[in-house]
């Protein structure tokens, strides 16, 4: 699973961009999370891709509805801010994500 997040940067620099679980519609949490870091970033808007890793979504055998935490801050931390409980665009199930693979002896 992939979620892009845009934001706006304006003090050119270096960013990080984390976000972090998942949740369901009925508050149990998933645990995934990712960063990006955005290297000399120009004054603008950016667009930030936080790939999750699908075999723990799945194996959670939970539907994730909102995603847990985001937050952007800058390398020298002379910015932060973050949000929580971020809906997803549409309902997903967990079956829509990869299941784990299965290793297979020699």
């Amino acid at each position: 699973m992939e979620v892009s997040i845009e934001f706006n940067v304006t003090k050119a620099g270096d960013y990080d961009i984390s976000a972090y679980g998942f949740q369901t519609d009925g508050a149990k949490s998933i645990g995934a999370g990712n960063l990006q870091q955005i290297i000399d970033a120009e004054v603008g808007v950016h667009i930030a891709s936080i790939r999750f890793d699908g075999p723990t979504i799945y194996s959670s055998s939970l539907n994730p509805a909102n995603v847990t935490s985001i937050s952007i801050s800058s390398s020298l931390r002379e910015y932060g801010q973050e949000i929580k409980g971020i809906p997803h665009s549409h309902k997903y199930l967990y079956t829509e994500f990869d299941k784990p693979q299965v290793a297979v002896g020699d």
